[in-house]
């Protein structure tokens, strides 16, 4: 599988479909746009995996590295999604795979990742990957 970095407005355009599934409040694909490319001046890299039969983006992995006093040097992977048509290929595992050998190469300490507790599907793959469940998260919405 190829793994590719969305780096043009036409690539982030590609993986609207993948990020909506994740992310339905993203209305339009130019806000998908704007808000990648403000994510990208604070680290954010969006990668993709294209299915080879459409040559439409099945699957996406957003992530950053940042440091935290309780993880050190972290890859946190805000966005993992693959569509349900390409769902059981692989291609998930091989986002994760592909972002713990960047964090290796990238000397951190930790890759961790959020997960919605309805999604035990995504939960298997996190699990069998060698993830732990190790805390909740706590959020307050304020708009």
């Amino acid at each position: 599988m190829e793994i590719e970095e969305a780096l043009t407005d036409e690539q982030i355009v590609a993986c609207y479909d993948a990020i909506m599934e994740l992310r339905p409040h993203i209305k339009t694909e130019s806000e998908l746009v704007t808000k990648v490319k403000l994510q990208n001046e604070m680290g954010y890299r969006l990668m993709y995996i294209k299915d080879k039969e459409t040559g439409k983006v099945a699957s996406i992995c957003g992530f950053r590295i940042t440091h935290y006093l309780f993880t050190g040097k972290t890859l946190y992977i805000d966005d993992l999604c693959t569509l349900p048509f390409a769902r059981g290929r692989g291609h998930g595992r091989a986002l994760i795979d592909w972002t713990v050998e960047l964090a290796k190469n990238e000397n951190c300490d930790v890759v961790s990742l959020d997960s919605g507790y309805t999604r035990n599907t995504a939960h298997r793959l996190y699990l069998n990957s060698g993830f732990n469940i190790n805390s909740h998260h706590f959020a307050m919405k304020l708009k």
